[in-house]
């Protein structure tokens, strides 16, 4: 009797530490986790993966977007593909996807969203970047110094004729490229892809192709990831547009691009991915994972907030899957 009763006291003390100790653990798993989301919880009913969760939890994930061309700064010229029938510039287009983009991110608070660009000018923390970093910006081709000016009433100039680049273009072009190492992924929207001329009409076929194209830097020090992401971004794209009809042009050495990417080029070709060498996505120094979106050709392009909405889902879907995590943003429309 004496024996039985210590042993029972020894099982009762053991399952109340155990229970005591688990009930610790569970709420030390979600204080972790709670932590980490930054007030978002993950439903912890089960432990399914925790560890994984923990481990590969980074937050916030910063998100750089560059809205491609423009913007209307009385300084830029300039605006991209320009559809004069529509009174519409392929900024236009850029400039919408991005806001709606970056609004729709940062519902959930694990994103940290910023845009290189206003409608009218720069945005005021990349400004600062290149102010804090002049000395190295300045230096960048072609030398000299950069101008920001925002020109409220400078009203846009659509014409047929796309005017050259200025120097001052490029050198925003190399900075940007710059700032975008500091963030996680770098997204830039376009609406159009290169021009292709019919060498028997002389005819501009752009405007007969449609499609989308996702542009990554093959010299990139995260090409794997990147190009991991570009996949998944066709996947999506492909669920409201078709790969390009317009043929993949890619701008590799083939001397010097990796072994692999030789054979699996036709491969992403076929999924509307090209590899390009690219200022705004690095050149030789890319370091980041940042990709070039061509959702659609601007003559072709559904101007409506429907596709707007869509190519905007599609990009979040593939934001989440790349990053492993739970879609929780909440839609407002």
């Amino acid at each position: 009797m004496k024996y039985g009763y210590i042993g029972k006291t020894i099982v009762t003390l053991f399952f109340s530490a155990h229970i005591f100790t688990q009930s610790n653990i569970k709420q030390a798993n979600t204080e972790i986790i709670t932590e980490l989301n930054k007030g978002i919880i993950i439903n912890n009913t089960s432990n399914k993966n925790l560890e994984e969760k923990i481990e590969s939890s980074n937050f916030p994930i910063r998100v750089l977007i560059d809205p491609g061309h423009g913007p209307y700064d009385g300084i830029t010229k300039i605006y991209g593909t320009r559809d004069p029938s529509r009174n519409l510039t392929e900024f236009d287009m850029t400039y919408k996807l991005s806001e709606k983009l970056k609004r729709e991110l940062e519902k959930d608070e694990r994103f940290e969203v910023q845009m290189t660009k206003n409608i009218y000018g720069y945005d005021e923390k990349f400004i600062e970047f290149c102010n804090n970093n002049k000395n190295i910006i300045e230096k960048l081709y072609p030398p000299g110094k950069l101008v920001f000016h925002n020109d409220l009433k400078h009203a846009k100039i659509i014409s047929n004729k796309d005017p050259k680049r200025t120097s001052d273009d490029w050198k925003k072009l190399y900075a940007i490229s710059l700032y975008s190492k500091e963030f996680d992924i770098f997204i830039s929207p376009h609406f159009d892809y290169y021009l292709r001329l019919n060498k028997n009409s002389g005819f501009n076929n752009e405007y007969l192709d449609s499609g989308y194209t996702i542009i990554i830097n093959p010299y990139s020090k995260k090409f794997e990831e990147t190009k991991k992401f570009a996949e998944i971004i066709s996947e999506e794209l492909s669920k409201i547009r078709n790969v390009t009809t317009n043929p993949i042009m890619n701008s590799i050495n083939p001397k010097r691009h990796r072994k692999n990417m030789k054979n699996s080029l036709k491969e992403l070709n076929n999924k509307g991915i090209a590899l390009r060498n690219l200022v705004v996505l690095g050149k030789e120094k890319g370091t980041n994972i940042a990709v070039l979106i061509e959702y659609d050709h601007l003559r072709k392009v559904d101007t409506s907030q429907v596709f707007i909405n869509k190519a905007v889902d599609a990009t979040i879907r593939s934001i989440y899957r790349f990053k492993n995590l739970e879609q929780i943003t909440k839609k407002d429309y």
